[in-house]
């Protein structure tokens, strides 16, 4: 079962979400990416799958097929259409997905790395124009090379995911 690590959510996981939400994020320093306004989480969906339709991926992908699928993982992501479970889902959605065009999957990568995969989905996302900081979307690119790209590299989640203007 996707939800049966999360006891304390089991009731609203995989639900539609009716109301707007913010999350303090550790890796954010307790901001939160701005989630999509929940009218208008349809429209933003069909949009984003309407940018990809068409789209091809052949393994391994080279770095603008990274690129490209990491920018689109990050829009539905941060649609965030589920009140609970976004990231489980968009793991288990990027596996089967990418096994349409032939690409092998590994969720083993996902089951050890879960921590920095939501923390890359967050840095990847998370803008605060009035400090200075853009989305960052290198470490998701990182693991989606590593799943992917067939290049190895090693996942920390002691990186610098985010350094604030005038941050030592």
């Amino acid at each position: 079962m996707l939800f049966k690590d999360i006891a304390q959510y089991a009731a609203i996981a995989g639900q539609w979400r009716v109301e707007n939400i913010s999350k303090s994020e550790p890796v954010l320093h307790g901001s939160t990416v701005a989630y999509e306004d929940y009218p208008f989480i349809v429209n933003g969906l069909e949009y984003y799958f309407g940018k990809e339709k068409g789209t091809t991926y052949s393994f391994p992908l080279d770095e603008a097929a990274i690129a490209h699928l990491g920018t689109f993982i990050t829009d539905i992501w941060r649609v965030h259409p589920f009140r609970e479970g976004n990231t489980r889902t968009i793991a288990v959605f990027m596996e089967i997905y990418m096994a349409g065009f032939g690409v092998p999957a590994n969720n083993t990568l996902f089951k050890d790395h879960a921590a920095y995969f939501r923390d890359a989905l967050v840095r990847a996302a998370y803008a605060n124009r009035y400090q200075g900081v853009e989305p960052d979307p290198i470490f998701l690119r990182r693991l989606l090379a590593m799943l992917y790209g067939g290049q190895q590299s090693t996942l920390e989640r002691k990186e610098p995911f985010l350094k604030l203007t005038g941050e030592g």
